[in-house]
């Protein structure tokens, strides 16, 4: 079969700054073995000129504007005859796409609700959009309620797919001592330190102002905590913003024991989770998935959650961590970071749990039930 991969073009694919969506093609693509896989996808500097790794072929173009990044993935595009045309993230690519390949199954895979918002296209787009489309996947059951409620025309055509995980990177980076050693001194975390870790950009719906709020109560029975801040306002970028000026504002009520550390790459991340004893993602937005859920578990990690979205699909309550009902944040999640940390036993448990859980969510999963949907459309 040949899978053709059109990503959105505003990040590269592999990623060195994007979002999870690069990563996500990323990993499914070299999962689709033997299948011929083709990823359309932006140049840059690190990836100047298209490539080919195995069964998977990158195809790289200038980004400046959609429409002109799309023309000409269109274009060269002609060329392949593929058999499924899959367009990641993007539903107003999709009319224009059908219009040059109205005999080929063209799949829409979103990963949020991001991109039908109002802002970014209109009612009537994405209507016609999702009326065009031969299947709709989302990345969780969650999700693909939302898109059926508010677009009926997808019923009988959704699917929702949990994306995966690669456990060995994350429990390979609990055995570089030396390099642990080194993020240790570079943060300031001192021997005896209980450390909680978020990770994530830092705008309201991640919800990092209820974790900093709930630390007032949480140094009160813990003095020795610090919390360690992973990410930044915009994907792959330091700079400020309102929301992230009240954050640090906040912190520094807090005094030392907050940690900034700017926007980490992805293939550093694996060692961040090694640093931590519980991580929290109090998200209070309309979480799709959360990635970091999936990275905390691999790494053998508890997690302190909250019930947004599709969150309880990845995080087992009272198994593989906490999950906090978005209501009572405020009370509930202190508490159960409280409760974690002064029990070692509890961490190791739901951190062993976690990682049997991940086990569930391989890519070679995603990608065989990627298949199995495009089976059926060219059937």
């Amino acid at each position: 079969m040949k899978i053709v991969f059109v990503s959105p073009g505003k990040f590269s694919v592999p990623p060195v700054i994007g979002t999870s969506v690069e990563h996500d093609i990323e990993m499914v693509g070299k999962s689709l073995y033997p299948h011929h896989v083709v990823i359309y996808t932006r140049k840059c500097e690190e990836y100047p000129v298209s490539t080919q790794e195995g069964h998977v072929e990158y195809r790289r173009f200038t980004y400046h504007h959609w429409r002109d990044y799309l023309q000409l993935v269109l274009e060269d595009l002609k060329r392949f005859h593929p058999d499924i045309i899959q367009v990641e993230n993007r539903p107003q690519y999709i009319s224009i796409i059908k219009n040059h390949f109205p005999h080929t199954p063209v799949v829409l895979n979103m990963h949020s609700l991001t991109f039908i918002s109002s802002r970014l296209i209109s009612t009537e787009e994405a209507n016609h959009a999702m009326g065009q489309v031969d299947a709709l996947i989302t990345n969780s059951r969650f999700l693909q309620r939302e898109y059926e409620e508010r677009f009926p025309q997808v019923e009988g055509k959704t699917y929702g797919i949990h994306l995966g995980i690669a456990p060995e990177h994350y429990r390979a980076a609990e055995k570089a001592k030396q390099k642990l050693r080194n993020l240790k001194n570079i943060y300031g975390i001192q021997q005896g330190d209980r450390v909680l870790l978020f990770v994530g950009r830092i705008i309201k719906g991640k919800g990092l102002h209820h974790l900093i709020n709930a630390m007032h109560q949480i140094r009160n029975r813990h003095e020795s905590v610090k919390l360690l801040v992973v990410g930044s306002p915009r994907y792959g970028r330091n700079t400020s913003t309102r929301y992230f000026r009240r954050i640090k504002k906040e912190a520094k009520r807090l005094k030392d024991c907050i940690i900034f550390t700017q926007f980490i790459k992805p293939e550093d991340m694996p060692y961040m989770y090694q640093l931590a004893d519980v991580v929290v993602t109090p998200s209070t937005g309309k979480e799709a998935l959360c990635r970091v859920n999936l990275e905390a578990m691999a790494s053998k990690k508890p997690v302190v959650t909250t019930d947004s979205g599709g969150i309880p699909e990845i995080v087992i309550d009272n198994e593989t961590g906490y999950v906090v009902p978005i209501e009572n944040i405020s009370e509930q999640l202190p508490q159960k970071i409280n409760k974690l940390l002064q029990s070692k036993t509890l961490r190791k448990r739901f951190g062993e749990n976690g990682l049997a859980r991940v086990k569930d969510f391989t890519w070679e999963q995603t990608a065989k039930a990627y298949v199995n949907v495009y089976r059926k459309l060219i059937k």
